[in-house]
């Protein structure tokens, strides 16, 4: 079970940002994955209120033909080749830009229509490598997971309901703290100009 609860506990800006790849979907927008028992969902996600936005997408397993992990570096050299094959020898002259290695996950998958898309999904921090690999890892071991538990929908809700009460006691302590500190300014900001 300890697979769901990384999602669970995986700070929601850990996901990055969608770029490509979902028909229809123009916008970049920060992402939230979700596993689920037959696949997974993706949603657009508010970083200000910490909600839910919309979904995405919903993609099955067997929709899925690919998951992969890359690296800027893999997809620089992807651009170079096209790059290259679009202006010839100039491209070894065009100047590259030098940023932070960032993370990208791929999704590979068949939609309605049976065409081949490609989700791509980019760090929203540099170094996210090891994250977005641990996202794959465990979202793989989850789908293995219910696969073999037959109890794992009761389980799942069991710690869902159990994280969303522990982020709504945390929302409280936050706006206890928030109203306490609110308090003191104003003693302060009184007793001065008093």
């Amino acid at each position: 079970m300890m697979y769901y609860e990384f999602f669970l506990k995986l700070p929601k800006t850990e996901y990055g940002v969608y770029l490509q790849g979902i028909p229809n979907e123009n916008e970049s927008v920060t992402v939230e994955i979700e596993p689920t028992k037959t696949g997974l969902n993706i949603y657009s996600f508010n970083t200000q209120t910490f909600r839910r936005t919309k979904q995405l997408i919903s993609l099955q397993k067997n929709e899925i033909l690919e998951f992969s992990i890359e690296d800027q570096t893999t997809i620089e050299n992807r651009v170079s080749v096209a790059r290259l094959l679009l202006v010839g020898i100039f491209a070894l002259a065009w100047k590259k830009k030098s940023v932070e290695p960032m993370a990208f996950i791929l999704i590979k998958f068949l939609d309605d229509i049976q065409m081949e898309q490609t989700i791509t999904i980019q760090s929203s921090k540099p170094n996210a490598f090891q994250t977005f690999t641990n996202i794959k890892y465990n979202l793989y071991k989850f789908w293995k997971e219910v696969s073999e538990n037959p109890n794992i929908e009761t389980q799942m809700k069991v710690l869902k309901t159990t994280h969303d009460e522990k982020i709504k006691k945390e929302q409280k302590i936050f706006q206890i703290g928030c109203l306490i500190v609110f308090v003191v300014v104003a003693i302060i900001v009184i007793s001065i100009f008093t």
